[in-house]
């Protein structure tokens, strides 16, 4: 077997074992057992290497083990081949290296946020008694006002008069403004639902011409033999995944270049 080790010092296998199992289920690890041994995976190898984490205690040390599978043979995560999924597979792996050596580390970020949120909070009930004390204002310089008018002064009324006008024409073009944006927004969503591939699921025009190179890189892979589907041992099915893509990719970028 080649794996890549990590060896740690550990004075509590539960609160350790609590910690790497928690930052694995973050990061989407499937929990394993094969073969007489509990380890953890990420991927299916369809587009790119699976990765594996497994992690047991000797004594006073809990050991850390990585590695990718390439072509169904275990690799460490050094070297070039397969670069990504090692070089993600390390990230993991120091992430949970950090939390055991600090273990405090999560306890103070934990208390922050609530800080952080009480803060927020006190923020927000402010804000609403300072609301109050605007509305309640207002209402008193209202009453005065129209104590004013009622007593006959018409350069007040004079004066109100105008400043409601400007405030009715205010709201009706914020009114206008909304009922436009609306409409845009309607418009939107029902080209979105007449194209063949709805917005969100085409990506960027350059993420359609990636997509588009990947897959003439597959299908020559393909054609010519030297490469084939993970787990499948067949270039014709990767072929067809390759045609699948660049379908995909050409569609996607026809449409984003039609709505520039």
């Amino acid at each position: 077997m080649s794996r890549t080790q990590i060896v740690l010092k550990c004075n509590d296998r539960s609160n350790t074992s609590q910690i790497i199992e928690r930052i694995l289920d973050s990061k989407r690890y499937d929990h394993i057992q094969n073969n007489n041994e509990d380890y953890w995976k990420q991927g299916l190898g369809v587009t790119e290497s699976p990765k594996f984490i497994r992690y047991y205690f000797e004594e006073d040390n809990v050991i850390l083990e990585g590695w990718v599978s390439n072509f169904g043979k275990e690799s460490n995560l050094d070297g070039f081949v397969g670069a990504l999924p090692k070089k993600s597979c390390k990230k993991v792996l120091n992430e949970i290296k950090e939390n055991i050596e600090n273990p405090n580390s999560q306890k103070i970020n934990d208390n922050n946020f609530s800080d952080m949120n009480a803060n927020v909070v006190n923020a927000n009930v402010e804000s609403s008694a300072n609301q109050q004390l605007t509305n309640q204002e207002s209402a008193q310089l209202q009453g005065r006002m129209m104590i004013k008018c009622e007593s006959g002064g018409d350069d007040i009324k004079n004066n109100i008069n105008p400043s409601a006008n400007d405030s009715n024409m205010q709201s009706g073009n914020v009114d206008a403004y909304i009922n436009n944006l609306s409409d845009d927004n309607v418009g939107q969503n029902k080209s979105n639902k007449n194209s063949i591939i709805p917005r969100r699921y085409r990506g960027s025009i350059l993420t359609n011409i990636l997509e588009i190179l990947i897959a003439l890189f597959y299908l020559y892979g393909a054609s010519t033999g030297y490469m084939v589907l993970r787990f499948t041992d067949s270039s014709e099915a990767l072929m067809l995944v390759a045609i699948v893509i660049l379908i995909h990719g050409v569609i996607s970028l026809i449409l984003n270049l039609s709505e520039k």
